[in-house]
């Protein structure tokens, strides 16, 4: 790749890696898509790790999440902030209370282990 001129438009690519392979059909087919350059690929892929992201206000991030959510688009959430601690901290602090107020986030959770959390059987002890 190293090889390849960064600011014209992302080449067709003879193969990929062995690695995550449809992470890497989605990126290429993107930036084909929208015309990117190489360099704007790696540029959005550093920022976003390949995942969808969203911004906004705690409202705003919530009415994605929750219309992702009921399209079908995802069945659940990673929270990958791209600063620690900080933006994780602004996420439970500003949205996890927006989705608690809305009946999209638990207040509190049933059972005081993992295993009671998730509804799994004790193990009989031999």
């Amino acid at each position: 790749v190293e090889s390849l001129p960064l600011d014209e438009p992302v080449p067709e690519m003879a193969r990929m890696t062995q690695a995550q392979q449809s992470r890497q059909q989605l990126a290429w087919e993107m930036a084909r898509r929208e015309g990117m350059t190489l360099r704007e690929l790696a540029l959005w892929f550093s920022g976003t790790r390949g995942h969808n992201t969203v911004a906004g206000t705690p409202e705003q991030i919530a009415d994605a999440m929750i219309d992702l959510f009921t399209s079908g688009g995802c069945d659940g959430f990673n929270v990958m902030p791209m600063l620690f601690p900080g933006m994780f901290r602004d996420f439970a602090e500003q949205v996890v209370p927006e989705l608690q107020r809305r009946g999209w986030f638990r207040e509190e959770y049933e059972g005081e282990t993992l295993r009671d959390r998730l509804g799994l059987a004790r193990p009989s002890l031999v």
